[in-house]
């Protein structure tokens, strides 16, 4: 099994297309580790199936919004940086 988080790869393209996403690229670029690498959104399953993996949970960043930032009565105390998911694949 094995667990990562990965990028879109319309950031590559600077599309600017989620929460944060203008601010990390920069950062993450300035830090001398820039991003070479994303998967096109919708295509996390076709992805692993490719490499001979099957997904068992995947979370988009609204998902852990969800789980982790938001209170009872359904406000938000915090945002996650748009750009990222949590993938969980184990060997199909």
């Amino acid at each position: 099994m094995v667990t990562f988080d990965f990028i879109y790869a319309s950031v590559l393209r600077r599309e600017n297309r989620y929460y944060g996403e203008k601010g990390i690229f920069e950062r993450v670029s300035k830090a001398g580790e820039p991003w070479t690498f994303g998967i096109e959104e919708g295509e996390i399953e076709n992805f692993l199936s490719e490499r001979g993996f099957k997904v068992k949970s995947f979370h988009t960043p609204s998902d852990l919004e969800k789980a982790y930032l938001m209170e009872n009565d359904g406000a938000f105390f915090g945002r996650i940086n748009g750009t990222h998911c949590i993938v969980t694949a184990f060997v199909s």
